[in-house]
């Protein structure tokens, strides 16, 4: 724990709810990052911790901890290395990226530099040419990286896939958010992996037929190629502005950096993400039952990069709950990525290789019977089974057609039907 005072030569950013400000993070060579509350924001009534991991009422926080939270706000891997080219600053120059890119982050707060101006709400976007979406949709473009930092683009979203905030309006114009206007929707751009997009978006279609509570997904079709359009779950409308949800993902929420979001690089595991539901959800088994189906649903479509970053607790209403969830990705498609589970059932990582004895292990892990563990995966496998034609023909009714809808039903109805003759699936 630190209780050390920032010195005058620390750079300083201030952190805001609307206009409120909530604290201030400090850094003395930009590569580490220090946070402390505000204290009429410590104080007042309405104020919320902006993770569990840094509560209100601390003494002291701890510098690893705060890093690790600002961090995970960052985008990462090329999409970061193309952005910090951009802005010509160091790639692990976390608080000028911070201070650069932080406008509009994941969740509710808005982070600027400490002489600016208190943010206000803003409406201030440009629109974003058919002939721009069509070239960026063909994939490998880095978005993202390209309108950092024009003209007072100030957008930031973790992960290492090229990702744009946005605005939609109609369903079909796309406006880049200035300043600290917020945006409403995330642009998935295709990329080396083929089909991306339309495979996030029919996976995570199964994913809600197979009992997953879900992101809204839909496909836009421009000259060139498809791009996945995600609606924001974090903003809410009003009217006509946009009010700011605050969330924040599992590694923030236990203080681990990015770099380790995988269980096997000693980031979080499921038992980790259980204990973390029990300790701050209003309803945990609410929320225990959607990671429950959330697990299930992964080791059966075979998306083996469920990692904690791909989990977010949602803080709306005066309640915590798990977010919908995100990222949902048949990875089998792409023999270059990891078959490994990115969190463990029951201590196994190979999905083929999830027996009984697994599944009984990570009942033990939540501390519930079996039984309901076994109960849930026997329903995920009917409905995926039930469903599958269903949503075939729904994602071609909607977008068309696309050679996933070849390649990840064979490989669902195949982990399936694995699963059912498994002694532990006896009806």
């Amino acid at each position: 724990m630190s209780d050390e005072q920032p010195s005058s030569s620390d750079q300083k950013l201030a952190v805001y709810f609307e206009t409120q400000l909530v604290g201030t993070i400090t850094s003395d060579d930009g590569f580490g990052m220090q946070f402390s509350y505000n204290d009429a924001w410590r104080n007042s009534k309405t104020s919320f911790p902006i993770s569990t991991s840094i509560p209100l009422d601390a003494s002291s926080i701890e510098n690893e901890v705060a890093n690790n939270f600002f961090v995970n706000l960052l985008p990462e891997e090329r999409v970061r290395i193309r952005t910090c080219k951009k802005l010509g600053i160091s790639e692990g120059n976390h608080f000028e990226l911070l201070k650069r890119i932080g406008g509009d982050c994941a969740g509710a707060l808005t982070i600027v530099d400490e002489g600016a101006k208190p943010p206000t709400q803003q409406d201030e976007y440009e629109l974003i040419s058919e002939t721009q979406l069509a070239a960026w949709s063909e994939g490998d473009q880095y978005a993202f990286a390209e309108v950092a930092g024009n003209d007072d683009v100030r957008l930031s979203l973790a992960g290492a896939q090229d990702k744009l905030p946005v605005k939609v309006v109609d369903g079909k114009q796309f406006y880049l958010p200035k300043g600290n206007s917020p945006s409403t929707q995330i642009l998935k751009f295709a990329s080396h992996f083929s089909h991306l997009p339309e495979n996030e978006t029919f996976t995570t279609m199964l994913g809600r037929a197979a009992g997953v509570e879900t992101v809204n997904i839909s496909l836009y079709q421009t000259s060139e190629s498809r791009i996945a359009v995600i609606e924001r779950y974090d903003r809410i409308a009003n009217g006509e502005t946009f009010t700011r949800i605050h969330q924040e993902d599992f590694c923030q929420a236990l203080g681990v950096h990015p770099q380790r979001k995988y269980q096997q690089e000693g980031g979080p595991n499921l038992q980790d993400c259980v204990e973390l539901i029990k300790n701050v959800c209003s309803l945990p088994i609410v929320e225990l039952e959607k990671l429950i189906r959330w697990t299930m649903f992964n080791w059966l479509a075979y998306n083996t990069d469920a990692h904690a970053k791909n989990i977010s607790l949602l803080f709306v209403d005066g309640q915590t709950k798990l977010a919908p969830f995100y990222d949902l990705v048949c990875t089998n498609n792409y023999p270059q990525l990891s078959k490994r589970l990115a969190m463990s059932i029951g201590g196994e990582f190979m999905p083929g290789a999830v027996h009984p004895q697994h599944l009984e292990q990570f009942a033990s892990e939540l501390d519930i019977g079996s039984s309901y563990v076994n109960e849930l995966a026997i329903e995920t496998v009917d409905r995926l089974q039930a469903s599958m034609n269903e949503t075939i023909v729904e994602f071609r009714d909607l977008f068309g057609d696309s050679p996933i809808l070849q390649q990840i039903p064979v490989v669902v109805q195949k982990r399936c039907k694995r699963a059912l003759k498994d002694s532990l699936f006896n009806r």
